[in-house]
């Protein structure tokens, strides 16, 4: 997929917009990727936000269900201030944090 790349060391990096737009594609992705990688064991695994330019509610939602498919064990980085006040604003912010 365009949209996101797993580089050398399995970290996921998004190389696009998080918007209504996107979404159902990274989705797709999402559950096909999260869901197949459920069995392994639950090493903590990386989604690299830096390349991310917009995001509206619909992205925030994904990245919320991509965390529940990861069993809470994924840790975003690179976040971007304007998806960080949205998680605050909508009171969902401990849902992007992984659980150890």
């Amino acid at each position: 997929m365009d949209c996101v790349i797993i580089d050398d060391n399995c970290k996921i990096v998004v190389v696009t917009d998080l918007t209504f737009t996107t979404v159902l594609a990274l989705w797709q992705w999402g559950n096909k990727f999260l869901v197949a990688s459920a069995g392994q064991p639950r090493a903590l695994k990386t989604c690299d936000l830096q390349a991310v330019v917009n995001v509206d509610s619909s992205g925030l939602a994904l990245l919320i269900e991509w965390q529940r498919l990861a069993a809470r064990h994924l840790q975003f980085i690179n976040i971007p201030l304007s998806l960080q006040l949205m998680a605050d604003i909508a009171g969902v912010s401990e849902l992007l944090m992984p659980q150890y």
